[in-house]
């Protein structure tokens, strides 16, 4: 019996209707093809792809290789003859199977060079014969597959080219370059990769927004947490009028402040990020002075430990040494020489 497509796609509606309304119960997904999501860190930022997973063979067993791209997938728009599908309103491929394909980003992010705002998209993807693919994100994202497609969801369209790759059964979206400010995501099915690069614009301010919000919190409590702070800043050089302002902070902030060769060597790095060289001069010869009482109290420490055992000299300096330099240098006081060298890197 044949059907004309008007009819084919009344059948279809009412057995889409018809399985909605059975199946108010979990079961597996449709054709088998398994849920997937993967997520990405770019510093502080994420992107996560969420997708059900096709495969080159069919239910019966049969290889659709070579049958993927133009076929099973035609090539641009198509029309699905179901939904807001049509002659007149083709759609995409759902860049997966099932339901929606989406992307989130939790920050805003640069991708394929256009700038696009935080939030979850609908995945789209209108595959050529030859060039570039067009890569849809779509406002809408909880509809099913792309049969519900219209122009007006779209937010953003951008440009990416296919690549040649090794044989991948089941379509699978995969990371494979991952740095603090920058990532790809590759979509992988068949023989057919398509690269997408997403970029923080500016990943260090996005440290600097968590760090405020941190030195409002417990972490503000502690003066090593504003030098920590301002210290970030002097080594990227970046945000260096606040980072002064924490490295103050840090000396001589209310209830929290230290002065210590932590907080002073903080500042003067702070300073000499910003060139001001005439305060960070007077801060080095501060520190130069506090390392000769720094010694002097060490040297009082071994004659106390003198007097209370049978060391020699020799034997308690040792023990000094062993005490101070054992164990990572952030849980540690620095020994002499080490005092020296920071401050001899800030002249």
């Amino acid at each position: 019996m044949n059907f004309s497509k008007i009819e084919a796609s009344i059948i279809l509606a009412a057995l889409l209707v018809s399985n909605i309304a059975l199946c108010q119960i979990t079961l597996p997904p449709s054709g088998d093809n398994q849920k997937s999501c993967i997520t990405q860190y770019m510093g502080l930022a994420s992107v996560s792809v969420t997708y059900n997973s096709p495969d080159v063979m069919d239910d019966e067993g049969n290889d659709r290789s070579g049958k993927i791209w133009g076929d099973l997938v035609p090539y641009g728009y198509s029309n699905l003859y179901f939904g807001l599908s049509s002659q007149e309103n083709p759609s995409p491929w759902r860049a997966g199977a099932n339901e929606n394909t989406t992307i989130e980003f939790s920050h805003d992010v640069v991708v394929q060079g256009k700038k696009i705002k935080a939030g979850k998209y609908g995945f789209f993807i209108a595959t050529a014969s030859e060039g570039e693919w067009e890569v849809i994100l779509s406002n809408n994202s909880t509809s099913w597959g792309s049969y519900f497609y219209v122009p007006e969801d779209v937010a953003y369209k951008l440009a990416a080219t296919p690549e040649d790759n090794e044989y991948t059964e089941f379509l699978t979206y995969e990371f494979t370059e991952k740095k603090l400010e920058s990532c790809i995501v590759e979509m992988q099915w068949e023989r057919i990769a398509l690269p997408i690069k997403i970029e923080i614009e500016d990943i260090y301010n996005l440290y600097i927004e968590q760090i405020r919000n941190e030195l409002k919190n417990y972490a503000g409590f502690e003066y090593t947490s504003w030098a920590q702070a301002a210290s970030f800043c002097a080594e990227q050089k970046i945000n260096l009028d606040e980072a002064l302002e924490w490295a103050n902070h840090a000396i001589d902030g209310k209830w929290v402040s230290q002065k210590n060769y932590t907080t002073y060597i903080t500042k003067a790095r702070v300073l000499k990020a910003l060139g001001k060289d005439n305060r960070r001069t007077e801060i080095i010869q501060s520190l130069k002075k506090k390392l000769k009482h720094h010694e002097l109290v060490i040297n009082v420490m071994k004659e106390e430990l003198m007097k209370k055992g049978e060391l020699t000299y020799e034997e308690v300096n040792q023990f000094i040494i062993g005490k101070t330099i054992s164990g990572p240098k952030r849980f540690r006081p620095l020994i002499r020489e080490e005092l020296e060298n920071q401050i001899a890197e800030l002249e």
